[in-house]
Formats: structure tokens, C-alpha cells, sequence
């Protein structure tokens, strides 16, 4: 005669294999945290169309950038489905990524998302220093979402 477990028993069992697999996935979003690399390219000297600060430097996601005064970027070259970056402003001027500004290819082209450009201030003042980009396939554009 076959035995099944109590409800209860059933219950516990898939519990804890939620709970396993809950820790496999965290530990997995920690290691990709972990994962992080960075680029620190030239001093951006001019306004920017189709920025690509990554040529050959591989899979660079933080972007640690400066400028020689207020300037301009007006899309992000080399976008590819579910890239994410992290553009943080390092240096003693603005930055600002463009909304959807026609100066840059369609496809790196930046979606602020509040229908305005986004400046990145110096870090020693007060104001947004960084911004999270995804590169959003289904429209071909880089995302701001952080």
C-alpha cells in the first residue's frame, strides 16, 4: 500500500525548497554584484553624440566619468539587449544625458523617462552624481531606471 506525506509534511518539503532556491538566487545576484567592472575614460572636453568611452575594453558596466566644463552627452554607443550600466559623475562640472536627443543614432539615443535631460553633478555638491542605464532592446534606446 502506498504511503503519501500529510499536507503538512508535503508543505514543509516545498517550503524548504523554496527556501533554497531563494538563497542559490540571492547568492547569484551577489556575485554578480561582485562581478563589477569599471572604466575611467579621457575627460570628456566637448558635447558627445553616440558616446562610446569602451572602445575594446570588454564588458565594462560603471563608467566612472569627468568633464572640463558643463557638457553634454547625447546617447551611449554599443547598447546591446539587457546591457546595464552605471554612469557616475567623478569629476568638478555637470554632466548631462540628453533626453532622446537627435544629434545621436536612433539606437543610442537616452530615455530619461521624464521627458527631460538628467544632470549628473560634481560629487562634492548636492543633486543626482550617477545613473543606472538599461539598454531596452524592444525600443532600441538606453533606459534610465535608477
Amino acid at each position: 500500500m502506498l504511503k503519501f506525506p500529510s499536507p503538512q509534511a508535503y508543505l514543509k518539503d516545498r517550503m524548504f525548497e523554496f527556501l533554497i532556491r531563494q538563497h542559490l538566487k540571492q547568492k547569484t545576484e551577489f556575485a554578480r554584484v561582485q562581478d563589477l567592472s569599471d572604466l575611467t575614460p579621457p575627460v570628456i572636453a566637448a558635447n558627445v553624440n553616440d558616446y562610446d568611452p569602451w572602445a575594446g575594453e570588454g564588458e565594462v558596466n560603471v563608467l566612472l566619468l569627468s568633464s572640463d566644463a558643463s557638457r553634454n552627452i547625447t546617447g551611449i554607443a554599443t547598447g546591446r539587449k539587457n546591457r546595464k550600466i552605471h554612469v557616475i559623475n567623478t569629476g568638478s562640472f555637470d554632466i548631462v544625458l540628453m533626453n532622446q536627443n537627435t544629434a545621436s543614432l536612433e539606437v543610442n539615443r537616452i530615455v530619461v523617462g521624464t521627458n527631460a535631460d538628467l544632470t549628473l553633478t560634481p560629487s562634492d555638491t548636492a543633486g543626482t552624481m550617477s545613473a543606472t542605464l538599461y539598454y531596452d532592446e524592444s525600443v532600441t534606446r538606453w533606459r534610465v531606471i535608477d
